[in-house]
């Protein structure tokens, strides 16, 4: 199995027990018990033997885990591919980018996930491409082996996040996820479980602004965002307005913004209530734990 393994359709089942996310503030990981309760735990960096005795003291010796990549360890473009042979393709993927990375390309590591076959022009085909640091991958392998437990899967937020809104009622007309973080806010919208677009604002960069809309003009900023990203959807990519779009609550308070929004906004608004941390958690650490959730979801499927 290679550091990376993105495609959906070859992890019908996983066998996965345990979802984990690596960030500078620490290691998070997540687990369903046999009743199906959640278990999460936060691991300072580095401490790997930390989580060694916490697996022990679980009896999850041997587990395999499904890590999902923090925000900022990885870049994820939507491009055309070269016309080259299926073998060289990677290479000539991380080549084309090499402009675009802050690395050096023998350093990259690069997979590839396709786009939704009805979001194609006519004229082109395009597919995802995500770039991540070898040494980063390596590192989170060795540290998952040295706690005594099995790298299965290496995924991105863009595939996992939208396991919380699979079941929702309106996925076939589609859903647009506002995905914030302290400093970045990433746009991604979803339709028949597929992902369309995957959008990391550069206009915004301090959400505790976002959800003073009297006091700041950021909250003005995202509407517009988010309304540049709806029409791109529909009209570059061809596809229906989108049914609603979707405020995860894992921070507070959000009922200004989310009033603000749906003030401001032709789309329908509404608070996405995610899986939270059974223990006591800061902002930061509930979104950042709530990538490890995902992944421990992923895994259950």
């Amino acid at each position: 199995m290679g550091l990376l393994n993105f495609f959906s359709a070859k992890r019908k089942s996983t066998n996965c027990e345990l979802g984990l996310t690596l960030s500078e503030q620490g290691i998070f990981v997540a687990h369903f018990d046999k009743e199906g309760k959640l278990i999460t735990a936060i691991f300072e960096p580095g401490k790997w033997l930390n989580l060694a005795k916490w697996i022990e003291q679980q009896k999850l010796q041997g587990t395999k885990v499904f890590c999902v990549l923090n925000w900022d360890s990885y870049s994820l473009y939507q491009v055309e591919p070269p016309s080259v042979p299926e073998e060289e393709m990677n290479q000539a993927l991380l080549f084309s980018l090499r402009d675009r990375i802050n690395f050096p390309i023998t350093e990259g590591h690069i997979d590839s996930f396709p786009m939704p076959k009805n979001a194609q022009r006519s004229n082109q085909s395009r597919i995802n491409v995500v770039v991540a640091h070898l040494p980063l991958l390596q590192n989170i392998t060795q540290g998952v082996r040295a706690a005594g437990l099995l790298p299965k899967i290496i995924s991105v937020p863009e595939l996992e996040l939208g396991h919380f809104i699979s079941d929702h009622p309106d996925m076939k007309k589609g859903l647009c996820i506002i995905a914030y973080r302290d400093e970045k806010i990433t746009l991604m919208i979803y339709r028949e479980d597929e992902l369309y677009v995957s959008r990391t604002l550069t206009s915004i960069n301090n959400w505790q602004q976002c959800l003073q809309p009297d006091s700041y003009q950021a909250a003005e900023n995202l509407v517009l965002e988010i309304q540049r990203t709806l029409d791109y959807y529909q009209s570059q990519m061809a596809q229906p307005p989108v049914a609603k779009v979707l405020l995860p609550d894992w921070s507070e308070p959000l009922e200004p913004l989310l009033q603000f929004l749906g003030d401001n906004l032709g789309t329908n608004v509404e608070l996405l209530e995610v899986p939270k941390s059974e223990i006591p958690v800061s902002i930061y650490q509930q979104q950042t734990i709530a990538l490890a959730i995902a992944g421990a979801q992923s895994a259950k499927r």
